[in-house]
């Protein structure tokens, strides 16, 4: 237990070294998911016509430029 307390606490007081790839069109995507990060899943869920779909495409577009 006192092993996943450790990983815990590295985790919070180093946030800034877990920034992940930020987008530069989304400031609430960096800001409250702190950018793409290379090995952990983004669950993106919403109501049907929410704009999932759009984000997503537009988010591809910021990253590939």
């Amino acid at each position: 237990m006192h092993e996943l307390a450790s990983k815990i606490e590295h985790r919070i007081m180093n946030l800034d070294k877990l920034q992940g790839i930020p987008s530069q069109y989304f400031p609430f995507f960096n800001t409250h998911i702190k950018g793409l990060r290379l090995g952990e899943l983004t669950v993106l869920t919403g109501a049907s016509g929410s704009g999932k779909t759009t984000f997503l495409s537009q988010l591809s577009i910021d990253f590939l430029t």
